[in-house]
C-alpha cells in the first residue's frame, strides 16, 4: 500500500479531531499550526483542563490533563504512591508524578502512523481520559489534603 502524503495525514487526523469536537459541541482553542487543541470539561468535582497534540514527527496523537492542584509538600510520598497505584489500575494512559514539585499530569498517546484514525476510536481516546481524571482528580487531591488515607483510596478501589 503507497504511503499518504504525511503532511495531508497530520491535517486530516488534526481535522477529524476538531470536526469531532464540533460534532459533540465542545468549546475548545485552535493552535492549527502546531496540531494543538485546547479544551476544558467542568467535572462533578473540579475543573478539568486537556490539550491534544497532533505530533508530526513522531504521528502520533498525545493527550495532556494537568490536575489544577499540586500535592502539598507534607504528602508527597503517598502521592507517589496513589499515582503509582492508579498506574497499575488504569488499562491506557499514566499519571506522570513530579514528587519534588507536587503536580500531576495525566497522559495518553496514541500512535497513528500506517493506520487510520476514526471517529469511534477518538471517542474512545476522548471519553476514556475524561473518565480516568475525573475518577481520581477529587481522590488525589483528597490524599493531599489529608481527607483520605493511602489505605482508604486503595480500599475503594
Amino acid at each position: 500500500m503507497p504511503k499518504i502524503n504525511q503532511k495531508n495525514e497530520i491535517q486530516d487526523v488534526y481535522k477529524m479531531l476538531c470536526s469531532f469536537l464540533d460534532k459533540y459541541q465542545w468549546h475548545y482553542e485552535k493552535e492549527e499550526e502546531n496540531g494543538i487543541v485546547r479544551y476544558g470539561v467542568n467535572g462533578e468535582d473540579l475543573p478539568m483542563t486537556f490539550i491534544i497534540e497532533v505530533d508530526k514527527e513522531k504521528e502520533l496523537l498525545r493527550l495532556v490533563s494537568p490536575f489544577p492542584f499540586i500535592i502539598e509538600e507534607n504528602k508527597r510520598v503517598e502521592g507517589a504512591i496513589i499515582t503509582s497505584y492508579a498506574n497499575y489500575k488504569i488499562a491506557n494512559g499514566c499519571f506522570q508524578y513530579n514528587y519534588s514539585q507536587g503536580n500531576i499530569l495525566f497522559t495518553m498517546t496514541s500512535c497513528f502512523q500506517g493506520s487510520f484514525i476514526s471517529e469511534p476510536f477518538l471517542y474512545y481516546f476522548i471519553i476514556y481520559s475524561l473518565n480516568v481524571v475525573e475518577h481520581y482528580n477529587d481522590k488525589f487531591m483528597m490524599v493531599s489534603k489529608g481527607l483520605l488515607s493511602v489505605e482508604d483510596f486503595v480500599k475503594n478501589e
